[in-house]
This record gives C-alpha cells, structure tokens and sequence, in this order.
C-alpha cells in the first residue's frame, strides 16, 4: 500500500512538472502571432575574444500594434548567425552565449534606432518599446569535414526575450538602448548537438535615471566621437554641477575594462581615452555620480 502511495505521488509530480513545462513553453509563443514579419536583415559584429572573425547576424523585424500588447511595439528575433570567410577556430574563440547576446547588443544598438518606434519619439520621453526574442537552444551548422560554418535555432520557439527602451531629450537627441527586463526559460533540447543559453543570460551595462514618468534625468549628458575609432576616442561629459565622476569602461560581455576618477568642476569637460590596446567590437562608458549610474553611452573599435 505505501508503495502504492508513492507511485501515486511520483505519477502526479511528473504530471504537475509536465503541465507546468508544458504551460511554460506555450508562453514563448510570439505574441499576435498573425502578424508577419515585415523584412528582415544582416548585422555585422565583433566579439573581443574572437579577434579578425567577421560574424553576421541573420534577424526579422515586424511592428506590432495589437490588443493583446496593448501598446505599439518593435519587435525583432535573431534568426541565425554565420561568419565571412572565417577558419573553424572562430567558432571556438567564444561560446554560443557570447555570440548570441553580441549579435543581440549589435542589433539593438545600430537597426533598432532607426526604427518608427525611435524616429517618432516625441522630445523628452522614454515610451519606446523594443523586443528581441530568440530560441533558447541553439546548434553548430556544418558544410563540409572544415568544422561549423554558422549557428542557427533548433526550434522557432522563441523561449528568451529582452525588453528595451531608448529615450530622447528636450531637444530630440536620441539616448540609449536601456534594458529594461528579461527573461527567459530552457526547455529540453531535444538533440544532443543543441545548447542552451537563457540561464546564462547577464543584462549588459543599463542606466537607472528615468523617473517614474518615464521621463529621462537630463541632469548630466554625456557625448562620444569619433566613433567608431581606430585609436583615439572622446567622452564629453555635460552638467551644471560641480561633481565627482567613476567612469568605466565596459565590454558587451560587462567585464569592466578600464575604470578613471575625475573631479568635474566646469560645465563641460572633455576626456580622451587611447584604444590602441582595445580588440574589435562594441564598447560602453558608465558614468556613475556617488554610486549611481547616472549616463552612459556606447562606441565601436573598428581597425
């Protein structure tokens, strides 16, 4: 009898986690899914460990405007990632984590802000809404005994997904991408060739000044240039207060690269950073005042 009881109970907790996983992995369906996918596009990008492989990511794009968001969105997914002319050992200089969520960054940073929800951005808001949504279990493709050739989807379930937001100031100059949530659920890959990466997933560098208005804290402004660079790059840093700034200098994995203290006592002041020791990619500058991050901005080393 009491083994019976057990049976019994191990048969329900399999059938509450099956339902639940079940339940779970119908959430990542796209939302409105009758609404196509309008274009889509090719994105180079850069990864610091994998210097001289030249990465392109595959994505879509569609605009959404449906009930059941409640609001108009952008909304993209990464569709798969290949590499120009690479040899197989840029395919073992990183992990498909790092490539993905570089492939994501780049997207988001130099396609989304182009996009309506950017452009038609009235001055001083912050209401423009980004998704990026990609499947959780992913696999090496292969075209001959050379090693992988890309790195596409097991599934078109779209299990990970990313919020972002970009802002616009008084005067209309654009400021972002911010993440603003995440998340993201494993199922199991059926194949054994397949990994998976949403438990892995670490925000990249954000900035937590907007109001709870949805308004952006214009109190200090912060300007990059030339960029990309090859060698020198500028951060110009506006405010009308005399403070004292941590600047950091962080990689789109969020390793911390270089870090500077400054005492700021003009209202403008201009600070230059030498790069030649910096590999390819995408790049941010943190600007925190007494602890808090207060700006940032992100720029490219392109050599």
């Amino acid at each position: 009898m009491k083994n019976g009881i057990i049976l019994i109970s191990i048969f329900v907790f399999t059938f509450v986690l099956v339902t639940i996983s079940s339940s779970a992995y119908d959430d990542c369906k796209f939302a409105c899914p009758e609404i196509e996918w309008q274009s889509s596009g090719s994105t180079p990008f850069s990864v610091p460990s994998c210097l001289g492989c030249n990465f392109i990511a595959y994505w879509s794009y569609r605009y959404l405007d449906c009930p059941e968001l409640g609001v108009n969105w952008c909304d993209y997914k990464l569709d798969s990632i290949s590499c120009v002319g690479c040899p197989p050992s840029c395919w073992s200089c990183s992990s498909i984590y790092t490539l993905t969520h570089s492939a994501m960054s780049t997207v988001i940073d130099q396609v989304a802000r182009f996009s309506v929800c950017v452009q038609e951005l009235p001055n001083d808001s912050c209401i423009a809404n980004f998704s990026i949504n990609y499947s959780s279990c992913w696999q090496y493709t292969s075209s001959g005994p050379g090693g992988p050739s890309g790195l596409k989807p097991c599934d078109e379930t779209q299990c990970c997904k990313e919020i972002w937001k970009y802002c616009k100031d008084s005067v209309g100059n654009i400021t972002g991408p911010f993440l603003v949530s995440q998340w993201g659920l494993n199922p199991v890959c059926e194949s054994g060739q397949c990994i998976t990466i949403c438990e892995e997933f670490t925000p990249p560098p954000t900035i937590n000044n907007i109001n709870e208005n949805g308004i952006f804290n214009h109190s200090l402004k912060t300007k990059v240039f030339p960029n990309p660079s090859a060698d020198l790059i500028n951060l110009q840093i506006e405010s009308d207060t005399e403070s004292e700034l941590m600047i950091e200098i962080i990689d789109i994995s969020g390793n911390i690269i270089a870090t500077k203290n400054i005492v700021k006592k003009q209202s403008e002041i201009q600070l230059q950073f030498k790069l030649s020791s910096f590999s390819n990619g995408i790049y941010y500058f943190i600007v925190e005042q007494n602890g808090k991050q207060v700006s940032s901005a992100s720029f490219n080393i392109l050599k």
